[in-house]
């Protein structure tokens, strides 16, 4: 198999900031079903149509002519003996393999063990395309690192990394109810009718006979042994310390900086600690990062422990304006996760400093979550995993043009499923612990980390290595609550470390965006008259404008010196002034006939996500790739 270049192709742009010489990987695909007399031509064209710049290559395949867009760190390499292409998003870890060699190592792979057994074998954050006689796959991780949105239409199939790439679609009541109430997308919905986000730790391959998927690794405890496990609990703690100097160890770059995401917890401060005892294998500096305010206590205990171990400490916070953090994390979050104040902006300040060959190192993790997950599904879904009931959807959501009846529905169908999937489970806590991994760190951690950060520097998460998730599969229940064998084994291993004490708390974002609420009042009513938007088809532009008047006089009265009394009959006449003035009256459609709700009131947080969403749902400028 050959692939075709087009000699009118173009390319995405090697980096979206002219400070960062960091190169972003992207790509977009179009399968187009193959038909007789079709030519090579109307994939160019029906991709340039649909995408708004030009193919980078033309692949003619048994089923299909693919057309294909990749930005220049996204590595295609062919095998032209065995006909398969790969085309790698993302990072592969393995001994003695830097970034450069990572996309031929997996063809290898491949061609060598077949694509089943390399998708089982390959230690990575990635996903990868595919191009072999026996149809396209795509390959995603264990964890889902790497994102790849799909779709089908009359002509083929559209992958594509980021939802800004993707073809539009009407916007889905559904993703943005989903959004604004649990604060990220899950069980693979988006912002748009019928694209998903395809499932992790599976093989999806597309043929003449449609799309299949294989799951090639579960995420469960049916491997753990109790007796045993607490009989050799020392040795236990010993082998995960192992296991996480190694996991930091493989992810070292050849070349470049080092950067650590520290904060005063526990699970930055094991990756810190093993970073630290590898220091004669660095190629560079190590620098940590912490987000927040100097009163902050979470970048207080950072700096301690940056002093006691001599390394540099930087304290990035929110600089800027809302309305400018609104609009830019509207372009960068790709609808799935809710407005975050300090980490794009954070990440944009230091981002001068990276170099293409740095990495950065954080600490998303799957040991265990809370204590008491619930005493049924729909209460590990709420309490442990922040999945809301679809009742708690609002009202207000039925002035668009969809029924409140088919919204609810929708989601509780995508809960249903989530029973389907688990019904077979005995356990709470471990029915937690899984939908955690499955649902809150593969939709809403990880993509933060790709989306925010990882559109500047290459991003390093040891603890979702290989190895520790298969260790984790043999923790018993006991050993997951609260962490409780992650931080007894990691104190064990770090102990100068852990002799400094655990942040109280984070930083207080909450009322550092209710003070940026207050103070740019008038330039934010442009995020919702200033244009057009798909999101107006969901929340018309005159609910919002409501919510957002509503929002600011509360805010208002909340930073006024009242008494508590005074404060409470304030609050009850501006509710009733507010109702008065913007009160949203008619019919709720799905709802009885002429019922009757009030307006919008939304927290500051939902309110930034609600902007957020409107801004990236804008009109597309036509002849470029968005990201």
């Amino acid at each position: 198999m050959q692939a075709q270049v087009d000699s009118r192709a173009g390319r995405m742009g090697a980096a979206h900031s002219a400070a960062a010489p960091f190169n972003y990987s992207s790509f977009a695909a179009l399968l187009l079903r193959k038909g007789r007399g079709i030519p090579e031509a109307a994939a160019r064209d029906a991709f340039e149509r649909a995408i708004g710049s030009a193919p980078t290559f033309i692949v003619d395949t048994a089923d299909f002519i693919v057309a294909l867009a990749h930005s220049p760190s996204t590595t295609l390499v062919s095998d032209v003996s065995t006909r398969v292409s790969v085309l790698l998003h993302g990072d592969i870890y393995a001994d003695g393999v830097d970034s450069g060699q990572a996309a031929q190592v997996l063809l290898t792979s491949i061609n060598t063990l077949g694509i089943d057994r390399t998708a089982v074998a390959i230690n990575g954050a990635y996903s990868a395309l595919v191009i072999s006689p026996d149809g396209i796959h795509i390959i995603i991780d264990r964890v889902g690192s790497r994102k790849i949105f799909f779709s089908e239409d009359s002509q083929g199939y559209w992958l594509t990394t980021t939802l800004g790439q993707h073809p539009r679609r009407k916007t889905d009541a559904a993703g943005v109810a989903s959004l604004l109430i649990n604060r990220y997308q899950y069980g693979g919905r988006t912002l748009y009718e019928n694209v998903r986000t395809l499932e992790r730790a599976s093989i999806h391959t597309f043929n003449a006979r449609g799309l299949t998927r294989q799951k090639y690794w579960q995420y469960d405890f049916s491997e753990a042994q109790p007796t045993v496990f607490t009989r050799n609990l020392a040795d236990k703690k010993q082998e995960l310390n192992e296991l996480i100097r190694r996991a930091v160890k493989r992810r070292l770059p050849s070349s470049g900086d080092i950067w650590c995401s520290l904060s005063g917890g526990v699970d930055s401060r094991a990756i810190f600690g093993a970073l630290l005892s590898c220091k004669d294998e660095w190629p560079g500096t190590l620098t940590a990062l912490s987000y927040g305010l100097e009163t902050d206590d979470d970048p207080k205990v950072a700096r301690e422990l940056c002093f006691k171990t001599g390394v540099s400490h930087k304290l990035v916070r929110f600089r800027g304006t809302l309305e400018h953090s609104i609009q830019d994390n509207g372009r960068h979050c790709e609808g799935l996760v809710y407005f975050y104040l300090h980490a794009l902006s954070g990440i944009q300040q230091v981002a001068r400093d990276f170099t293409a060959d740095d990495v950065l190192f954080v600490g998303d993790e799957c040991f265990g979550w809370h204590n008491n997950p619930g005493r049924s599904f729909d209460e590990v879904l709420t309490k442990g995993i922040g999945i809301r009931a679809p009742a708690s959807v609002p009202a207000y959501y039925s002035y668009g043009q969809t029924p409140h009846t088919e919204i609810e529905a929708a989601l509780q169908a995508d809960i249903d499923a989530l029973k389907q999937r688990h019904d077979t489970s005995t356990s709470w806590n471990d029915l937690e612990d899984i939908l955690y991994l499955e649902e809150r760190l593969c939709n809403m951690l990880l993509p933060w980390r790709e989306y925010l950060n990882g559109r500047y520097i290459r991003v390093m998460n040891p603890l979702l290595d290989n190895e520790i998730l298969e260790f984790l599969k043999t923790v018993p229940t006991a050993q997951r609550r609260d962490k409780g064998f992650f931080r007894a084994a990691v104190n064990d291993g770090f102990p100068d470390l852990f002799g400094i004490r655990l942040a109280s708390a984070g930083g207080n974002n909450m009322r550092i965006l209710e003070s940026l609420f207050r103070n740019e009042d008038e330039a934010l009513g442009h995020l919702v008259d200033g244009f057009d938007s798909a999101l107006d088809e969901v929340i018309p532009p005159d609910i919002v404008m409501a919510g957002l008047i509503e929002m600011l006089d509360r805010l208002r009265l909340q930073g006024a010196d009242l008494s508590p009394r005074v404060r409470n009959l304030a609050e009850w006449l501006r509710r009733k002034f507010t109702k008065a003035r913007i009160y949203l009256a008619g019919p709720v459609r799905g709802a009885k006939s002429g019922s009757r709700h009030g307006l919008m009131s939304l927290s500051p947080l939902q309110m930034a996500t609600l902007l957020q969403l409107r801004s990236m749902l804008k009109p597309r400028v036509q002849g470029a790739f968005t990201r």
